[in-house]
């Protein structure tokens, strides 16, 4: 997939159907995705990055059939990547339609510091 930044966030916001604010959030509190940005700091989303927000958006949604529980390679994708961020496990936590939780495991108190200055700066 291409890493060139060629669509702004409206034009993201319309392709996939999540409102740019939500992508504005998602890159300031996760970190992902991670668009390139102009001179003028005007985020510029590559064609990865918006097939990277699809997969996010298809993962969210509960299965269609009501069998085994398999995760989303899109949302075990986002885990990584905020494991990777953080330092630390992150277990994110799928719910019924958009709700779910995120699950940080952190081993001592200085740890724990670290990770809420991170996550509420």
């Amino acid at each position: 997939m291409g890493k060139v930044g060629r669509y702004r966030i409206q034009a993201v916001a319309d392709m996939t159907g999540i409102p740019a604010a939500t992508l504005r959030a998602w890159e300031r509190r996760y970190g992902v995705p991670a668009p390139a940005r102009t001179d003028a700091s005007y985020r510029l989303y590559s064609e990865g990055d918006v097939e990277l927000v699809r997969k996010l958006r298809d993962g969210s949604d509960p299965p269609a059939n009501p069998g085994p529980s398999k995760r989303s390679p899109a949302v075990q994708e986002l885990e990584d990547q905020l494991c990777r961020g953080l330092g630390t496990r992150v277990r994110l936590k799928t719910g019924r339609g958009k709700a779910g939780k995120i699950e940080i495991t952190y081993h001592n108190l200085d740890e724990l510091d670290r990770l809420l200055e991170v996550l509420l700066p």
